[in-house]
């Protein structure tokens, strides 16, 4: 595969100075300034954008010949969660880093993915006008975006991915970003969801009672659930299958949290998906021999009606 094929169609691409490739020793993006975190929490799309990895030409930095000067690694990272860099690599890299250089690469933002290039080009060779800009003083330390000119070249440039799996507390962010990666008008229907379990949690002692033992009383707590769901779903009628449609003023097609087991006033991961309202309210209604026959009319599966063979 070309790095192309692993980023957005509109990527954005950072090229950086590393001592070796990213890897499953070191699954993150590390720097010593917290500036630069701050500039790539504004800047960089997760699941679009990536970091290029240049071995330095320091042999005492990059110990292997053959990464000096060298394009890499690509990352993909969370520019959201700033970490401490002590809580998203292993224990064993942390505490080697820091044996010999005290002090750096404090702060990280975890990998979402990593491809190492297939030849390791020269970095001057496919990039020499951002290799330039990156040798500059002002620049140590930093993040340079590349050039226009030269950024069709790098995508080009055939890749092949990491397997590396990111610590704990690097992949406590996921439910936040599923949300965080729905648009606006999905984001919105889902504060209405919110609302409405929120109202009836608060009218009911019983609920409330049920909810707070798994957690998922708070407000953004049922945010992230139901983001999740939405995906999981790929925006479809758990029930029914059709699309859900954010903002619809029509009363029956709103999306409704419907718990699986209504006996269970909990929503929690297990017991909860989204529905239509109008699926919702039939299921709730009628029995479930006659909701699943009205199901299999509404899917437009007639013939499996009653029984009969298609």
């Amino acid at each position: 595969m070309v790095l192309n094929e692993a980023l957005g169609k509109d990527a954005r691409i950072w090229v950086k100075s590393e001592w070796g490739p990213a890897s499953e020793d070191w699954p993150a993006v590390s720097f010593s300034k917290r500036s630069v975190g701050d500039y790539l929490r504004k800047e960089f799309v997760p699941g679009r954008d990536a970091i290029l990895y240049i071995g330095t030409s320091n042999p005492a930095t990059t110990g292997n010949p053959a990464h000096r000067q060298r394009l890499l690694s690509a990352v993909n990272i969370e520019p959201k969660q700033l970490l401490e860099t002590r809580d998203c690599i292993p224990a064993k890299s942390w505490e080697e880093s820091q044996n010999q250089f005290r002090g750096r690469w404090l702060w990280s933002m975890p990998a979402l993915g990593i491809w190492d290039f297939d030849d390791l080009p020269l970095a001057h060779d496919i990039l020499p006008a951002t290799y330039r800009q990156l040798g500059l003083i002002v620049n140590r330390g930093n993040v340079v975006e590349v050039v226009p000119e030269e950024k069709n070249v790098v995508l080009g440039l055939p890749v092949h991915p990491v397997v590396f799996q990111p610590p704990h507390k690097a992949g406590a962010f996921s439910g936040s970003r599923a949300l965080l990666d729905l648009n606006i008008e999905i984001r919105r229907e889902i504060g209405r969801m919110v609302g409405n379990i929120l109202g009836r949690v608060n009218a009911s002692g019983t609920e409330r009672t049920s909810l707070n033992p798994i957690r998922t009383t708070s407000e953004s707590s049922l945010h992230i659930l139901l983001g999740q769901k939405w995906q999981e779903q790929k925006g479809r009628c758990f029930l029914c299958q059709g699309p859900l449609l954010p903002g619809t003023k029509n009363y029956l097609l709103q999306a409704s949290p419907d718990r699986t087991d209504s006996l269970d006033t909990a929503y929690n991961d297990a017991n909860t998906r989204i529905t239509h309202l109008g699926c919702n309210l039939a299921k709730n209604k009628v029995n479930m021999v006659d909701f699943e026959d009205w199901l299999f009319v509404v899917r437009g599966e007639l013939d499996d009606v009653n029984g009969e063979d298609s």
